[in-house]
């Protein structure tokens, strides 16, 4: 697949976190200093608009799945800062019960997010998730020209040991004028921030990845198109309901933030995107026309 002639809302930041910094970025304040327009680190919590429903994309006896806004923690951890209120709490109000994390996303992440019912669905939830025949897949706009699929099989460290780590990526789309690729990802492990390392290695780092991208290009989106996250999305899952045995395929479409900067990049090919099947998984991707 050859490059192709091809040519968010925002939210507003709570605070910067102080001393947060980034590679190839410096320190918020350091960029402050230099006159440069804060920007939010993509650990950091975003305003979110009040009492805004979290969409549920499924919901039965044992499991909800939503689809979780960026810039909010799964739960309660010890990256909350003071007062912050995690997605699990807003999902265990809307729905007026109890839930229990099944896994993550980085917190600048949005998409596809399970939370069970009960401990029990939690546990039979969580090891289906490692099952051999599920998929998750997600979608990022990515640094440089992907000139076709590839595989990173590199292990990356997680807590005190290195763990092995796989993720096969799929180009999707390109854009020459900014020289991105819109990019497709499965992760086959489930290591921390796993698919934004395995890019940053090969030099093809998210688009407002202020921990592992580049500042330089970050900046060039905050200013040009007015991104302020990380172009990181998990646009669909697969999975086998553990207590059922129903075959479940979900997806979660990107925030309008995300879909205009797509028609953006891309105004020829949106099209075509919304309408393609997402390779190696059985639905398209969900693009507003």
């Amino acid at each position: 697949m050859g490059p192709e002639k091809l040519c968010l809302s925002t939210f507003d930041v709570k605070a910067m976190s102080r001393g947060a910094s980034a590679k190839n970025g410096g320190r918020l304040e350091e960029r402050a200093a230099r006159g440069v327009i804060p920007v939010m680190d993509t650990e950091t919590p975003m305003a979110l608009p009040k009492r805004s429903p979290v969409e549920i994309l499924w919901r039965d006896d044992s499991v909800v799945i939503v689809n979780k806004p960026a810039g909010l923690l799964v739960h309660n951890s010890k990256w909350a800062g003071p007062k912050e209120t995690s997605l699990r709490q807003l999902v265990a109000r809307q729905i007026e019960r109890q839930i229990y994390p099944v896994h993550r996303l980085d917190r600048p992440t949005s998409g596809v997010l399970l939370y069970a019912l009960t401990r029990e669905a939690a546990r039979l939830w969580h090891d289906q998730l490692s099952q051999p025949d599920t998929r998750k897949t997600y979608i990022a706009l990515a640094r440089g020209w992907l000139a076709g699929p590839m595989t990173v099989d590199h292990p990356l460290k997680d807590g005190n040991a290195r763990r092995p780590a796989l993720t096969h990526f799929q180009p999707l789309a390109y854009c020459a004028a900014e020289r991105v690729t819109l990019v497709q990802a499965m992760p086959r492990t489930g290591r921390q921030h796993q698919i934004r390392r395995h890019l940053a290695r090969t030099a093809h780092q998210i688009i407002g990845d202020t921990t592992y991208g580049k500042g330089r290009i970050n900046r060039h989106f905050r200013e040009v198109y007015d991104l302020h996250r990380l172009f990181l999305h998990a646009a669909a899952l697969t999975i086998t309901h553990p207590v059922t045995g129903q075959r479940l395929h979900l997806q979660a479409a990107p925030p309008p933030g995300l879909q205009r900067l797509l028609h953006q990049l891309f105004p020829d090919e949106t099209a075509r995107l919304s309408e393609m099947q997402l390779p190696h998984y059985p639905c398209t991707l969900v693009i507003a026309r």
